[in-house]
């Protein structure tokens, strides 16, 4: 059974990056992705370790952010730094930087942009501390990725 959940989180995992990835996503596809967020979560949840949780919890939050849900992307958002923060795991050097990205973004999206601002900027500093020149590109780019819904100074 255990490869049976990891086939289905990877999977829902990949078509939930599939749906992010489409400009042209209807109501009925965000509703989809939504769904093939949470069912990735849930299988990872199942199998998966504290680095898979938080990780789960960071797509969470980074899909209700794009879907423009900022309390229920702060639900999870807060999730994914608790677990980076608490759990004793190998987290790689750049999962901490994204718990504070999602943190930024869905208090971002509430429209409250001290707070973001204070966790992008704690995202940036971590972020210096990345060493894969890839991985670092990578996060980068995202931090400077839209949307920050109105986020002054960005």
């Amino acid at each position: 059974m255990p490869e049976v959940h990891r086939r289905e989180a990877v999977a829902t995992n990949q078509k939930s990056w599939e749906l992010l990835g489409r400009d042209d996503r209807s109501a009925d596809d965000d509703l989809l992705l939504l769904h093939a967020a949470h069912a990735s979560a849930y299988h990872w949840r199942v199998i998966g370790t504290p680095v898979h949780w938080a990780r789960a919890d960071w797509l969470l939050a980074h899909v209700y952010t794009v879907l423009g849900w900022g309390e229920q992307a702060l639900v999870f958002a807060r999730r994914c730094l608790l677990t980076t923060e608490t759990a004793s795991a190998d987290f790689a050097d750049f999962d901490r930087a994204y718990a504070f990205e999602a943190m930024a973004r869905a208090l971002a999206a509430t429209g409250d942009h001290m707070q973001a601002r204070a966790y992008l900027d704690q995202a940036r500093t971590v972020a210096e501390s990345v060493t894969d020149p890839e991985d670092r590109a990578i996060l980068d780019g995202d931090l400077a990725a839209e949307p920050w819904f109105g986020l002054p100074g960005d």
